[in-house]
């Protein structure tokens, strides 16, 4: 299937910006104060989103999907002509940079972005002292002009797990007189894979205190669902489902971790058991690469007590529920890091 993809090249549209504005006094050297530079911001795809499905005011696009992005532009200090252009990627939560991701394609609207300052106004450098002049300040109007401009990004069909991910888009400008003009402000861009077909552990001999094998508890189902939510409620920060596991009841909630030291990594995850049922119940970790099951972490619980457990992708692939007497019910191996990957999961037996 991936063999087939579509290879869509990275490519970039720029925009044709004229720009016009008076500098902003503050405690800066004069050249400082005219250095020319512009704000970008959004409603969505907000700077400091690094889990899309947690973090508020994501820009979410999935398999096959183009969604517009409206931006706010705010031109300071600078007039003339000059070229906007995004820059893909970076990390959000390391900052480093990224090479540019062939799973989607970034298109910047209008050419060009039209600035409108009342009378046409600009910088006369030669009436610059040591102390901005008031008047001066009254005559040239306001330093800063807005515009509106739209950022396309396009997914092509067969979006793979390695090709997704969230990236932070940059943006710069060259004028057409020459030298550089500073973009400040990013937009950060999530793209969400389709789950792949659940399945259980490849580990068969896991499993023998019932003599049977655990009921599979299908993840990817629930983690499109969830996806769902959020594109529909971009605020939403916490998610309750119910599970059932061979007739015994348990709550997942999927939130954020806090206070933790070190934070969780994206291949890492929390878990917390509690137990409120009036019988024992077990949870433990299994790593299908050894067949370990309980290396790291292998908890029974009698009725009020909890416990955490922090896996990572190098010694977990997936957890069993369970009692003293059976194996109740296995989290799908295939999307269990998709949805547990650099989360709190809680689950409450019941």
């Amino acid at each position: 299937m991936e063999g087939m993809l579509r290879r869509t090249a990275w490519t970039v549209l720029v925009a044709l910006v004229t720009l016009s504005a008076t500098p902003a006094w503050g405690q800066q050297t004069e050249a400082q104060q005219l250095a020319p530079f512009f704000r970008v911001s959004s409603s969505l795809g907000v700077p400091g989103v690094v889990d899309p499905l947690l973090d508020p005011n994501p820009f979410l696009l999935f398999d096959s999907n183009t969604r517009d992005l409206p931006l706010q532009l705010q031109a300071i200090n600078f007039n003339g002509a000059t070229i906007v252009r995004p820059y893909c990627c970076r990390d959000p939560r390391t900052r480093a940079l990224l090479a540019p991701p062939s799973s989607f394609t970034l298109t910047l609207t209008p050419r060009p972005i039209a600035f409108d300052l009342a009378g046409g106004l600009t910088i006369d450098t030669s009436r610059w002292r040591d102390v901005f002049p008031p008047s001066l300040a009254q005559l040239m109007g306001s330093s800063t002009i807005d515009a509106t401009a739209n950022l396309r990004v396009s997914v092509p069909a067969g979006l793979t797990r390695a090709q997704s991910g969230t990236f932070v888009v940059t943006f710069g400008g060259f004028p057409a007189t020459g030298g550089d003009v500073a973009g400040v402000g990013e937009v950060v861009v999530s793209l969400i894979p389709t789950p792949v077909a659940d399945s259980a552990s490849g580990c068969p001999a896991l499993f023998k205190r019932s003599g049977t094998r655990p009921q599979l508890l299908g993840l990817g189902p629930l983690t499109t669902r969830l996806y769902a939510l959020k594109l529909r409620n971009p605020l939403l920060a916490s998610y309750q489902v119910g599970v059932k596991a061979s007739n015994r009841g348990f709550i997942m909630t999927v939130d954020k971790a806090t206070g933790l030291r070190p934070p969780l990594r994206g291949d890492e995850a929390q878990v917390l058991f509690l137990n409120t049922s009036p019988q024992w119940r077990s949870l433990y970790a299994v790593n299908s690469g050894n067949c370990a099951a309980g290396a790291l972490g292998n908890v029974t619980l009698a009725t009020g007590q909890s416990s955490v457990i922090r896996i990572s992708t190098a010694d977990t692939t997936t957890m069993v529920l369970g009692d003293t007497v059976q194996d109740l019910g296995i989290f799908s191996e295939s999307n269990f890091w998709g949805l547990f990957g650099g989360r709190r999961i809680t689950l409450m037996a019941f």
